[in-house]
This record gives structure tokens, sequence and C-alpha cells, in this order.
């Protein structure tokens, strides 16, 4: 038997209730669940305004998963607690977070944020906004990838004036216009 569902979750399910959690590159699990004394402590300490994070073309959110320092510092404030029973500062805590972890890290605290508004079927708009965000992404990498790969570097190094710009020929490469000794 399922454990029953807190009356705020509707439909929303077990699944959704579970915490989003991320685990850094020391190897320490963190839980990020954000509540409004979060997001009221994320606007006082950084000036981030998360309630507003997917208003119109979700410029607040992408400017915070887009951004290791200001990702990193809302993952602080939302981890303090955490951080503070650890017996670790702010800066273990940043000492961390790195490569994977930080993908880990944007991804909990996307879910985190989504899980943080009451409204079901905007929360499932957002996911799927999100999604789909992420599969532009992975394609332009993909795309990407697959041109890097096709480069023929060899014919490319065969080509005159290979590197020349129209930029003038440094000090050093140019004769100086010196008066002649008396």
């Amino acid at each position: 038997m399922s454990p029953p569902f807190p009356p705020h979750m509707g439909r929303r399910g077990y699944k959704e209730f579970i915490m989003a959690k991320f685990t850094d590159r020391l190897g320490r699990d963190w839980t990020l669940d954000i509540t409004v004394h979060d997001i009221i402590q994320v606007r006082k300490g950084l000036g981030i305004d998360l309630f507003n994070a997917f208003a119109g073309d979700y410029a607040l959110y992408s400017a915070v998963v887009s951004d290791v320092e200001k990702l990193v510092g809302v993952a602080y404030i939302l981890c303090r607690d955490q951080i503070t029973r650890g017996g670790l500062t702010e800066e273990d805590f940043g000492k961390g977070v790195a490569g994977d972890s930080l993908r880990g890290l944007a991804d909990a605290f996307s879910e985190a944020l989504v899980d943080f508004f009451p409204n079901a079927r905007g929360r499932e708009v957002v996911r799927a906004t999100l999604a789909k965000a992420q599969e532009l992404v992975e394609l332009r990498t993909s795309l990407l990838a697959q041109a890097v790969a096709q480069l023929d570097l060899a014919s490319m190094s065969e080509r005159p004036n290979l590197g020349s710009t129209n930029a003038p020929a440094s000090s050093a490469s140019t004769p100086l216009d010196l008066p002649s000794a008396p």
C-alpha cells in the first residue's frame, strides 16, 4: 500500500513529493526543497526574485541556471541549514560543486523550483518547456560535434593566407621610419 499523500498534493503523486537532490564532486548529498522562506532569503541575499523565475520568457530562470556564481549562491542559501549541520563553510560547499555536479545542481534546482509552485497544470507546462529547451541544447551540441568532426584540418592548413587578418602588422615586423644619423 502506498503512503497517503498530503492533501495539498492532489493528483501530483508520490514521485513529485520526493525532494530534489544532487551529489557534489566530493560525494556529499544535498537536498533542495524550496519554501517561501527560502525564496525570501534568496531575494534578500542575492537580489534574485525566484517568485518570478518562470515569468515571460523565463529570462530570470535562465540567468540563474546559466551563471555558475548565481546558481551556487542560490544553492548555498537553499542548503544553508544542511551546510551548518555538517560543520561546513560556504567555501567548503562551493569547493564541492564543479563539473558534473554542476549539472546535477542545475537539474535539482530546476526540479525544486518547479515543485515550489502550487498550480499543477502550470508545473506540467514548465516541465514540458524545460524538457524541450534541454532537447534543443542537446540537438545543437550534437550538430556542433558533427561539424567539428567533419573539419578537414589538413586542407585548411594548405590554404594560402591561413590566419591572416586585415589588421596592420605589428610594430615588430614593420620597419620604423627613423631619421638617419647625421
